[in-house]
């Protein structure tokens, strides 16, 4: 487990100024002619390189420590203190080195695939662009977390 605190220096990010009114538009996010957000929202991209970038409009804390921990594979808990809404954006590298081919599909092996050596592609990790871009510090910790297990599942219903 992670949890993302305030790095020395302070955070870099900057509240929102997007209108309250604009955040209950539903729908998915909208863009400019040059792709930048226009409203609230929050996308990844990320390049066959590895190359990613992650941009957020009118967002807390919590999308990004989702976004963190999903990239991260573990579960990442926001110990900021922050909670307004915030305008940021980060551009990171992650290995994909480890993701093999997808798996067959229904006609038969999937196609070869060269691998993607992100090694060679400039920027920093996720860990190191967090800590440079947004003023934040990704810190190792124990704690206690719910877990469910389910021990048997049957696909007939049952009488109540």
């Amino acid at each position: 487990m992670e949890e993302l605190v305030v790095a020395k220096g302070g955070h870099k990010l900057k509240e929102t100024t997007v209108d309250p009114a604009a955040e209950l538009d539903p729908g998915p996010p909208k863009f400019d002619k040059g792709g930048e957000l226009t409203g609230p929202g929050f996308v990844t991209t990320i390049k066959a390189s590895g190359q990613a970038r992650t941009v957020a409009k009118a967002q807390p804390l919590s999308k990004l420590t989702a976004m963190l921990g999903g990239v991260l594979h573990r579960p990442v808990l926001d110990k900021t203190g922050l909670t307004g809404k915030y305008d940021f954006s980060v551009e990171f590298n992650i290995d994909l080195r480890g993701l093999g081919p997808p798996p067959p599909g229904p006609g038969g092996p999937a196609p070869a695939t060269a691998p993607v050596d992100s090694a060679n592609e400039p920027g920093p990790d996720l860990a190191a662009a967090v800590q440079q871009q947004l003023g934040f510090r990704l810190a190792g910790a124990k704690a206690n977390l719910d877990v469910l297990i389910i021990d048997k599942a049957e696909k007939a219903p049952t009488d109540n």
